[in-house]
């Protein structure tokens, strides 16, 4: 059996809570109904007035009661909705730990399968892919600065060498012909 989305299971539990004081508040309209025509049936006249403040009743009954039925409504809707938003401000609250130095952390899974489920996974495994291509780029940052560190060390060497005291043509060649081969290395 399928799951019930987070979009089907507020409507359920709405819809049942809807029903059941519904069902209450009916029950009481049939209770004052009943006592007051238990009245009516011990042998007294029934006159226009008593069909009136029967009326009187239920209208109160009816009004009273479903003001109660909404309060009693809107605060169980609230708490259904706290309570299906609890997975998302969990999701916001991992979110916001997450930082370009803490790609590690996952949202945590909700019990249900629903789309916050399928939210959650989605997120999950894009952040799989961001800390690995993060980390790609950190070995290739590495890398790259070892690749260019060695030929500039070579280059920086040979011109001090160079400046240190006059040296021969051919000297100056050769440890030139070196610092050429160097910016090559660089340039592959």
């Amino acid at each position: 059996m399928k799951k019930l989305s987070l979009q089907n299971r507020i409507a359920f539990n709405i819809i049942v809570c809807t029903l059941a004081l519904t069902i209450v508040l009916c029950g009481i309209i049939l209770l004052v109904f009943k006592v007051y025509t238990g009245r009516i049936e011990s042998g007294a006249v029934i006159t226009l007035t008593d069909v009136e403040n029967l009326f009187t009743i239920l209208l109160r009954v009816c009004a009273v009661g479903c003001f109660v039925v909404l309060m009693l409504l809107f605060s169980i809707s609230r708490r259904i909705a706290r309570n299906s938003i609890k997975p998302i401000r969990e999701i916001i609250n991992t979110a916001e730990v997450i930082t370009h130095n803490n790609l590690s952390a996952r949202i945590p899974l909700p019990n249900h399968t629903d789309e916050l489920y399928e939210l959650s996974e989605t997120i999950n495994h894009l952040l799989d892919r961001i800390e690995y291509a993060v980390e790609r780029e950190r070995n290739f940052t590495s890398y790259a600065s070892h690749e260019f560190r060695t030929p500039l060390s070579i280059l920086k060497g040979t011109m001090e060498v160079l400046i240190r005291k006059p040296r021969s043509e051919a000297e100056y060649k050769k440890r030139i012909s070196i610092c050429i081969k160097e910016v090559d290395r660089l340039k592959t």
